[in-house]
């Protein structure tokens, strides 16, 4: 069919299948840009100028299209563009803000606090076991007391950590010298005050041997009123020196002295000290720790 006979529709159904032809032989999967109101009226204008001047619609299509593709590639390279100027300045921000850190001054360093004395090792496992033998003064308190001699800090120390000798990382070892001292002033309210009995005999119970049993049968002295053999020792060296004197104060009265009467009356008791009040309560504190001894030991 020639162009002369080729009616309106046909030629606009041919055009737009050639216009589909090519852009599939091209490839071209680039959307163009919504096209506005103002664009589109232009276009159209474009069309009839152009066919007014005799240009084919296949070179106006082909205008139109170089036109929109000009078009996108201006915004993409505006973005482009734009997203290189943001990072610029955000690099810039980033080095001002750099240089005012490097321009500061440093901020001083804060005193430094005294740091708290170390505890001794172990007490921390040995305070929990010595809560539950009923000690209420702690083994980090002991070497703090200053009412306590060195050889009684180490001694109640001692006993306190054998009392947690089960808890977890405790470390304890037997030390025959710590266990002489405890053997010999349990009793001693002086010594080893009300506070830390409960380790001390909690671990005294546990003694076996001749040291139980020379234990045993001392504090069944303390508890019925008898002399140990600590206290009998002084007594009778005490008694020795009286006798003695005595002696020489008889030979001293032969070479001249007159002789006492003796019908002459005894002289009176001496009134009680506070030094003989001291030692009545002393007994009392060593008589309740012995029940309490042999309690624990089993042999009440």
């Amino acid at each position: 069919m020639s162009s002369a006979t080729e009616t309106k529709d046909e030629r606009r159904a041919r055009r737009k299948a050639e216009k589909e032809a090519k852009a599939a032989a091209a490839g071209d999967a680039t959307e163009a840009p919504e096209e506005t109101k103002e664009e589109r009226r232009a276009r159209r204008a474009a069309k009839k100028a152009a066919k007014a001047e005799g240009v084919t619609e296949e070179e106006s299509d082909k205008k139109e299209k170089n036109e929109k593709k000009d078009k996108k590639e201006k915004k993409d390279k505006e973005g482009k563009e734009g997203k290189a100027d943001k990072k610029d300045k955000a690099d810039k921000k980033r080095k001002r803000d750099a240089a005012e850190t490097d321009a500061a001054p440093a901020p001083a360093d804060p005193p430094a606090e005294a740091k708290p004395p170390k505890r001794p090792k172990g007490s921390k496992k040995a305070n929990a076991a010595a809560l539950a033998a009923g000690v209420t003064t702690l083994s980090s308190d002991v070497f703090a007391d200053p009412t306590l001699s060195d050889a009684a800090k180490k001694g109640i120390a001692y006993a306190q950590a054998f009392a947690a000798r089960d808890t977890p990382g405790a470390a304890w070892k037997f030390q025959k010298a710590k266990q002489g001292w405890l053997l010999r002033h349990v009793f001693s309210p002086a010594d080893v005050p009300e506070g830390y009995v409960g380790a001390v005999v909690g671990y005294l119970a546990t003694v076996v041997g001749g040291a139980r049993a020379a234990l045993v049968s001392r504090a069944k002295d303390v508890r019925d009123g008898k002399k140990t053999d600590d206290e009998a020792k002084p007594a009778e060296e005490k008694g020795e020196a009286e006798a003695e004197s005595k002696t020489e104060s008889k030979t001293e009265s032969k070479d001249g002295a007159a002789a006492a009467d003796v019908n002459e009356p005894a002289p009176e008791p001496a009134p009680e000290t506070p030094a003989d009040a001291d030692a009545e309560a002393a007994a009392a504190v060593a008589k309740a720790r012995a029940e309490r001894l042999l309690a624990a030991m089993g042999e009440a």
